[in-house]
Formats: C-alpha cells, structure tokens, sequence
C-alpha cells in the first residue's frame, strides 16, 4: 500500500508515500443502456424519465445478445408517469431492460480492490 514516487525528505532520504486505489476500486455507471440487449447485472438502476421499463433476471443468453420482446414475457414491470424532474433509484440487478418513453436508463457497478 506504500510506495516510494521519487518524493525525499529534507535530508535527501526517499519518503514512503500511500498509493492511490486503481480505478477498480470505484463504483462505476453505464449510462443509456442499450434496450433489450443482454448486461452485465448492476448492484442497482437509476431511471430517469417517464416510460414504461419491462427489467428481466434470468437470462441465458450471453452479454451483449440482443433479445425480442417475447424474451420479455413474465419480466418485471415499471411504469413511471411523472418524476418531478428527479430519478429513481432501484436496488435491483436486472440482466436486461426493453423501454418505451422518453427516459435514461444508469446501470451502476460496484467496485472492488
């Protein structure tokens, strides 16, 4: 975790410095996910906009496959109609959403050392 970066102390001695975490230890977002492709599952989904949003959880296809509306049948449903110009967080981990609305779907990653 300590590491010298060339800094010295007043004597000329090197000092030991703590590093700084990897970009990997950071939450980071996907933001527009693409509709009816197959993700990665989120730690949770920011939606902001209004629309209809169809999320599903099992899916067997590999990420990045694209999926029909018939992939979607017995998918959990989330109807927004007004969000004050706020958003919604969920704590949910879909591997695939299908929308309709004017909206912006955020899946969020959870970082780790």
């Amino acid at each position: 975790m300590y590491g010298n970066r060339g800094n010295k102390n007043s004597v000329g001695n090197p000092i030991n410095e703590p590093k700084g975490l990897p970009k990997t230890a950071f939450d980071s977002a996907k933001g527009n996910i693409s509709s009816s492709v197959v993700v990665d599952p989120p730690i949770e989904v920011i939606i902001q906009g209004v629309g209809n949003f169809n999320f599903k959880y099992d899916c067997t296809t590999a990420e990045g496959s694209s999926l029909t509306p018939a992939d979607f049948s017995g998918s959990q449903v989330v109807q927004i109609i007004d969000t004050d110009n706020d958003s919604l967080r969920l704590p949910i981990s879909p591997c695939a959403v299908s929308s309709s609305g004017t909206s912006n779907v955020t899946f969020i990653y959870q970082g780790g050392l």
